[in-house]
């Protein structure tokens, strides 16, 4: 069997997960569901980056291009940056140890018009 077709094998085996994932969010839906249709279809797409991702960071590891704890100091790093450009976008909350620590008062002005 060639390795391009146990590539196509091994994501579409891994994308199979975008139901569980997408029944876990919004319940039983039909397949021809709109919702669920665009909820499978995110899934899908973060399962198959989280792999490539890896794929990527280890090769390069393995090359040496970098070193394993300078890979993990560089996302140190940019979950820091990521970390700060949320807390822009949905002020009042903030990502913490413990859980999300939320400013009732400035998060209420934030989630107005989100579905309850």
């Amino acid at each position: 069997m060639s390795i391009a077709h146990e590539y196509e094998r091994a994501l579409n085996r891994l994308a199979k997960w975008r139901s569980v994932f997408t029944g876990r969010w919004l319940g039983t839906r039909s397949i021809q569901d709109p919702e669920a249709i665009a909820v499978r279809d995110v899934f899908e797409k973060l399962l198959i980056l989280r792999v490539e991702l890896t794929a990527i960071s280890n090769l390069l590891i393995d090359q040496k291009i970098y070193s394993i704890n300078q890979y993990m100091a560089q996302v140190t790093i940019e979950c820091g940056h990521l970390q700060a450009a949320l807390e822009r976008q949905f002020p009042g909350h903030k990502a913490c140890d413990y859980g999300m620590d939320i400013d009732i008062a400035i998060a209420a002005e934030t989630t107005k018009g989100w579905p309850k």
